[in-house]
């Protein structure tokens, strides 16, 4: 005769028992004294096609980020018995200011139903300036206070051929990439500065398979 068992399995408790001796009380604000953002887009496009089977684009883009606010935390300490201790007020003033510039021209060319080409260049630029300023008590808060800029420059080439049959298409294509970025944090009162960049070309290989499924009426006909 076998008896089969089961292990009794004990839970841990939902909660845990913490400190029951209240220690402060704080009480704290936050008010949004000032909140704008402000963002632009512009996009210019342009495409010259002389034939069904040749088409030229060119694209031209810009993009204007800006933003500013001011946060007020006014922060009051109270002891257990809710005596008042002192209180301490705490402002934020985040900015920031983002351009992003590109421009983008690329060819296409269909030599018959079966075969096609595209290639093109893209360029673009980042700017982007920041300043982070905390206040305690119209203090400036140097741990915490600080200006960050960064630029990124961009630019790409790349080429793409595709050959259909019947119900496959097949891709291959190649992209050369050069990206330059360069970034610097800067203290806001004792003004130290650390700096970071990077130089470097990628080159990305692309190979793809795609099945085209026909329709209902395709299969009928």
């Amino acid at each position: 005769m076998c008896l089969l068992g089961r292990e009794k399995q004990v839970q841990p408790p939902l909660f845990t028992k913490g400190l029951n001796t209240l220690n402060g009380i704080l009480k704290a604000q936050n008010d949004y004294k000032e909140q704008q953002t402000i963002r632009y887009n512009h996009s210019v496009n342009y495409r010259f096609q002389p034939s069904k089977n040749n088409q030229l684009s060119a694209s031209l883009d810009w993009t204007h980020l800006k933003s500013k606010a001011t946060c007020e935390q006014p922060n009051s300490y109270f002891s257990a018995n809710n005596s008042f201790i002192r209180s301490d007020v705490f402002h934020s003033y985040p900015n920031k200011d983002i351009d992003v510039y590109a421009i983008l021209a690329d060819y296409k060319c269909v030599f018959n139903e079966h075969n096609e080409l595209i290639s093109g260049i893209k360029a673009s630029l980042i700017q982007s300036d920041n300043t982070f300023l905390f206040k305690k008590n119209d203090l400036i808060d140097a741990h915490r206070s600080n200006i960050f800029n960064y630029n990124e420059q961009n630019f790409e080439c790349f080429t793409q051929f595709t050959h259909a049959w019947k119900n496959v298409e097949l891709s291959a294509g190649l992209r050369i990439e050069y990206m330059h970025t360069h970034n610097k944090l800067t203290t806001y009162l004792n003004k130290d500065v650390e700096e970071h960049g990077r130089n470097g070309w990628s080159i990305f290989f692309l190979i793809y398979l795609c099945l085209i499924t026909l329709t209902i009426r395709e299969k009928l006909q």
